[in-house]
Formats: C-alpha cells, structure tokens, sequence
C-alpha cells in the first residue's frame, strides 16, 4: 500500500497495521508525515488523550454565591469577602 504525501508529492509506503512496529523509528517518521495535518485525527487526539489529562474535569460541580461563603455556615469569623456588601459584615 502507498499512500501519496500531500506536501512533497511523493508516495509513502504504508504497512497494514499487523505490521506496524512503534518502535522502529522509519515507520513513526512516515505515520507522521501522513497524518500530521489530519484535521479529524488531531482533534480525535485532542479530545481523548490530551484535555482529560490536562484538564480538571469533575463529575460533581459545586458552586456557591458570595452570600453564602462569606457566611458564618463555613466560616465562624471573617475580615471580608471580595464583592461582600457592607452591610452584610
């Protein structure tokens, strides 16, 4: 199988995936230059391997207004709450 690259033209020799070794660096060198400008595989990679990883998703998300963390619920004494009216304090 060849697959033509679509920067230089030329053809690149693609082996069925039984036969692809990742460690043998002329075969990474070739994947590569085929997929590196693949729209749909990097935003596969994007999107499962590098923002879970790197972003702090959480199943639970929790929120509260200013009111209520500046309350003496979680705090018994306070200084200020940034945005905290002062009426409030």
């Amino acid at each position: 199988l060849e697959h033509a690259s679509k920067d230089s033209g030329e053809q690149l020799p693609v082996l069925p995936l039984p036969l692809f070794q990742v460690n043998d660096p002329k075969q990474l060198t070739r994947l590569y230059q085929l997929l590196r400008k693949e729209h749909q595989v990097i935003t596969y990679y994007l999107r499962q391997h590098v923002f879970p990883a790197c972003m702090n998703f959480q199943s639970i998300k929790i929120s509260a207004c200013g009111h209520e963390l500046g309350s003496s619920m979680l705090f018994q004494k306070r200084i200020g709450f940034s945005g905290t009216p002062s009426n409030l304090l």
